[in-house]
């Protein structure tokens, strides 16, 4: 057992105040709840615009298979856009799920990352309740957040181009 010298005892109880202190705040319950909802609406978005690109299967598939009209053909190309419609439904699924589950840890991950540099600004005798590594969780969040927010834009794109795409087809 060794023995503490005054002063290296006051260092070690400062050290583990601060650390303690640094462990969780309002702010790290503020970022979590709003990595949740940025989450919550990122999956909805994400699920709109994967749903509403696939919904352009089969008109597609219509759209570009109708030259010949006759009755074998339109049996056909009915059950052709059934079957493609049955793999985009279950493609689109897949996507989806991969999606959030990234996207899940992407943002939860960025408060605490931000926690961290917290505790360690602490541990080597910085003030860690200081106002910049408070709002850092928060601006990366936010910075993640849009970043995230591009995978359902393109799908809106997606969709608006295959619509467009469609008008073509069916206008000539």
């Amino acid at each position: 057992m060794s023995v503490r010298r005054p002063a290296q005892k006051a260092q070690v109880t400062a050290l583990d105040s601060n650390t303690r202190r640094s462990h969780w705040t309002w702010r790290d319950g503020l970022g979590y709840a709003l990595a949740f909802l940025a989450w919550v609406a990122l999956s909805a978005a994400s699920a709109l615009a994967l749903l509403a690109v696939r919904s352009m299967i089969g008109p597609l598939t219509l759209a570009i298979g109708v030259r010949d009209l006759s009755q074998q053909r339109i049996w056909e190309l009915g059950a052709r856009a059934g079957t493609f419609d049955s793999i985009a439904r279950v493609a689109v699924g897949v996507v989806w799920l991969v999606y959030i589950l990234i996207v899940e840890e992407y943002l939860r991950s960025s408060i605490g990352d931000a926690r961290a540099q917290r505790i360690r600004a602490a541990s080597a005798g910085v003030d860690g309740n200081h106002t910049d590594y408070n709002r850092l969780g928060l601006r990366t969040l936010a910075c993640r957040a849009l970043i995230a927010a591009a995978f359902p834009a393109a799908g809106l794109i997606l969709y608006l181009l295959l619509q467009g795409v469609l008008w073509l087809l069916l206008r000539s």
